[in-house]
């Protein structure tokens, strides 16, 4: 959260390789949300294990972006961009073609799991490719998926519905043209980076709607209301807002004129008012990991 922490996060990382040769991580750095680090991770429990022992080890906040594939966009010259996160989207107009990593996904599960693993591959945005009994206990299931369906949490919810008995394993095959746009978070009129993803178009509402949902349930409320605003394009597809909190100014108030209690508050709300227009929303490190376990 802080850019002057940078060199001690520098040095947290490269301390956590040492103990964890799984982590992986390069510097990266971008206008919007500053210097950092692109990561690598065994799934969401071992980000949430490193994000963690870096907060409380070595007293860094830290602002987290959600998991994200690497993207071929051609603009409308017939340049070829590599876009490897939501902030580095371009503009959508001069958007010509989009492409993303497709893999195929082969999940073996427990027969008596079978059909809670098949309604999980079901959700997501594939094809069946094949279904094998490997023996009478014993199913293989081969999807074909975009990558970004399978990196975020995908082998949590497996391990989930099928009490830790399937496994999974996935290798990219080709690059498929998708219909694919940004979604921003708004809070409070500002722009926050860290909350924008790649989204399929058809699902967009559906997406911001859960986004900015989640987000009022987890944002602490201010001395004014926060507006929440998924947006596409410059067009918002879904808006929460968190009420201020209140203090009661009519408290110490008793019996006399009514106009009196509608003075204080009439002074409260024009005070509100005021702080609306120049408060700034101070996002907690928590809220964006609730956010990305989400």
């Amino acid at each position: 959260q802080n850019t002057d922490d940078f060199d001690v996060l520098k040095d947290a990382v490269n301390k956590l390789h040492l103990n964890d040769p799984s982590f992986v991580s390069e510097p990266e750095a971008h206008e919007a949300l500053g210097r950092g680090f692109r990561c690598g991770f065994l799934g969401v429990l071992h980000s949430e294990i490193i994000a963690e022992r870096i907060q409380r080890e070595f007293s860094v906040p830290l602002v987290i972006s959600r998991p994200s594939v690497e993207f071929s966009v051609t603009d409308k010259k017939g340049k070829e961009l590599s876009i490897k996160t939501a902030v580095d989207w371009p503009d959508p107009t001069q958007i010509e073609s989009i492409k993303e990593p497709w893999a195929q996904v082969e999940v073996i599960t427990p027969a008596s799991f079978y059909p809670k693993a098949l309604q999980l591959l079901e959700q997501i945005e594939g094809t069946q490719k094949d279904i094998v009994y490997l023996s009478e206990k014993t199913v293989q299931l081969v999807y074909e998926a975009p990558l970004r369906e399978i990196i975020i949490d995908f082998n949590d919810k497996l391990k989930s519905v099928t009490q830790g008995m399937a496994s999974m394993d996935y290798e990219i095959i080709d690059m498929r043209e998708g219909d694919l746009v940004k979604l921003e978070v708004l809070i409070a009129g500002e722009i926050q980076e860290a909350f924008s993803k790649v989204v399929p178009k058809v699902s967009a509402y559906q997406e911001g709607k859960t986004l900015v949902a989640k987000l009022k349930e987890v944002l602490p409320a201010q001395q004014f209301s926060v507006a929440l605003q998924a947006v596409v394009g410059g067009k918002v597809l879904a808006r929460e807002t968190i009420g201020s909190r209140r203090r009661d100014v009519t408290a110490s108030l008793y019996g006399g004129d009514v106009t009196r209690k509608n003075k204080l508050l009439d002074k409260q709300k024009k005070g509100k008012k005021e702080l609306k227009a120049k408060g700034r929303v101070i996002i907690p490190p928590k809220v964006f990991l609730d956010v990305f376990r989400s």
